[in-house]
């Protein structure tokens, strides 16, 4: 099985699980990397999203962010998203709503300079 992580990007490595991404992919590079660039493009997606989202938009979308973050071992994405998507309206939503956009801005960036695990290399 070829070992995904000797391409792997310092900063990506602290972003994303690289041995459950490889499990969940079965080792296919090419698999990791399609699922990574649709990870990257709900990120990219995410600040849009969120603002023309209500409370309840906001919850779905966290949910939905929680999971695909989950499926790929992005761990700390997937942390911020489901304290998104417990729908707090308060202040503390909307810090959560900030603690998510900071993970997403971090992850995204991540992506972009690490071509081989991104899918481009």
């Amino acid at each position: 099985m070829p070992d995904q992580t000797r391409h792997a990007d310092p900063q990506l490595a602290l972003l994303i699980d690289q041995n459950h991404l490889r499990a969940q992919t079965m080792g296919n590079e090419a698999l990791a990397a399609e699922l990574l660039l649709m990870l990257l493009a709900q990120v990219e997606a995410l600040p849009g999203d969120l603002d023309r989202a209500g409370a309840e938009g906001r919850a779905a979308l966290g949910h939905r962010l929680a999971g695909a973050a989950a499926n790929l071992g992005a761990r700390r994405l997937e942390a911020a998203a489901r304290e998104v998507a417990g729908g707090d309206p308060s202040a503390d939503g909307a810090a959560a709503v900030a603690r998510l956009l900071g993970e997403a801005a971090a992850l995204a960036s991540a992506l972009r300079a690490s071509p081989c695990d991104a899918g481009r290399g």
